[in-house]
């Protein structure tokens, strides 16, 4: 599965990160996934702040 997070600042200007992910059990995901929208292209603004270092791996000698 491929995910994206789009965040837009107050400008308009984009950030845009892109996660594959492999379907397990509980994950990082897991609350997440309860708050994505059901259809293509409908928005959802999530309002608690999200630790995305939960979705890197553990061993993270290739990330910088």
């Amino acid at each position: 599965m491929e995910m994206h997070f789009v965040h837009a600042d107050a400008a308009g200007n984009l950030a845009v990160v892109g996660v594959l992910e492999q379907e397990a059990g509980d994950s990082a995901f897991t609350d997440l996934f309860r708050t994505l929208p059901t259809e293509e292209g409908e928005e959802v603004a999530i309002d608690e702040p999200i630790d995305l270092t939960e979705f890197l791996p553990d061993d993270r000698d290739q990330y910088q």
